[in-house]
């Protein structure tokens, strides 16, 4: 399992209902940081907190991969293919 933490600036809203951050995935043992990457959400009338924070949750889901696929290739830098 990839060892990350998500930090995440204040929400931005915009006139199309939607609502921004920045999402910053960073190694919490040496600082590196592996991406960032714009998370929005688009916002109804009826939605409590804890809706926007499930979307938000469902849209930073796949960062556990993106960070051990990051770690696996780094594990190659420098090397030659041998084919």
């Amino acid at each position: 399992m990839a060892n990350f933490i998500i930090e995440f600036t204040p929400f931005e809203a915009n006139n199309n209902a939607q609502l921004i951050t920045t999402a910053t995935v960073k190694n919490p043992d040496t600082g590196e940081v592996y991406f960032t990457e714009p998370v929005i959400v688009d916002v109804t009338a009826d939605m409590t907190p804890e809706q926007i924070n499930e979307v938000v949750k469902q849209k930073t889901s796949g960062f556990a991969a993106r960070v051990e696929a990051i770690e696996l290739a780094k594990q190659f830098a420098g090397t030659v293919p041998q084919i």
